[in-house]
């Protein structure tokens, strides 16, 4: 078989490319999907999700600095091998968030974005969907279960 497994989630228009960020991105979502996580920040969320990625044999790194074209600067939480881009928020405003996630998939190195946040933000994974349609890149979102202490 060539190229990667047919996606529901392919649209037409998605290239091979995009479908197979769509399906790294999904197999990213499930995997944080499984785990409870126990952070007191963002920056300790930012760190538990780049070490499971990793240990999912996802290459990443962290904090990673891009210029877009009008020369501002862009900071990923996550940055996996591919272009694609990890947010993580903890909260705050989706609206925002998602705002945040438009400038991102805007830029040409990002090939596909995910975004991590709280379960009641539930209608991110619609925003995502509109902004899929309108950037023509994949875009998912993961809600974060946090563990009870």
């Amino acid at each position: 078989m060539n190229g990667p497994l047919p996606s529901p989630h392919m649209r037409p228009g998605f290239s091979s490319k995009r479908g197979a960020a769509a399906l790294a991105l999904m197999g990213m979502a499930s995997t944080i999907d499984r785990h409870v996580f126990a952070h007191a920040s963002e920056d300790e969320l930012q760190a538990e999700i780049h070490r499971l990625l990793t240990e999912q044999g996802y290459a990443c790194e962290r904090e990673r600095v891009a210029v877009g074209a009008n020369g501002g600067a862009h900071r990923f939480d996550v940055l996996v091998s591919g272009g694609l881009v990890v947010e993580c928020k903890i909260g705050g405003s989706m609206a925002s968030a998602v705002d945040q996630c438009h400038r991102y998939l805007q830029l040409q190195e990002v090939q596909g974005l995910l975004l991590c946040g709280p379960s009641f933000w539930r209608l991110a994974s619609q925003a995502l969907a509109r902004l899929q349609e309108a950037c023509g890149k994949p875009a998912v979102f993961a809600p974060i279960r946090r563990a009870a202490f």
